[in-house]
């Protein structure tokens, strides 16, 4: 399957900004969600290795961008390829993840635990 694809910080922005509703899934490895103390707003926490028992929480009828601080965006690549393989048709990886949004100046929320 072709890589997942990207969705940069500015588009994401202009959508939301016009009204567009995204649900946002941090998708960060457990040392980088230990690492931070803030997460993207009303974003849903995913464990990378728990996709399967979280499905039921990510909307199938909204726009999803998952995000995670690795290079090359691989977690939330993944858990991009595994929604749009269940049927998923907007999905992306936010391209630079979390520090991508970060560095924008964008806003940012206390980090709720995972489920």
């Amino acid at each position: 399957m072709a890589d997942a694809p990207r969705i940069t910080v500015d588009e994401l922005k202009r959508r939301m900004e016009a009204g567009e509703d995204f649900t946002l899934i941090d998708v960060r490895n457990p040392q980088a969600w230990a690492e931070s103390d803030t997460m993207l707003p009303e974003a849903i926490r995913v464990l990378p290795d728990k996709f399967e028992e979280n499905l039921s929480r990510i909307p199938k009828n909204r726009p999803v961008v998952a995000y995670c601080t690795l290079p090359d965006e691989a977690s939330s690549a993944s858990l991009a390829r595994k929604l749009q393989q269940r049927g998923y048709e907007n999905v992306w990886a936010l391209q630079g993840g979390l520090r991508a949004w970060q560095n924008a100046g964008l806003p940012v929320a206390p980090k709720r635990q995972a489920v």
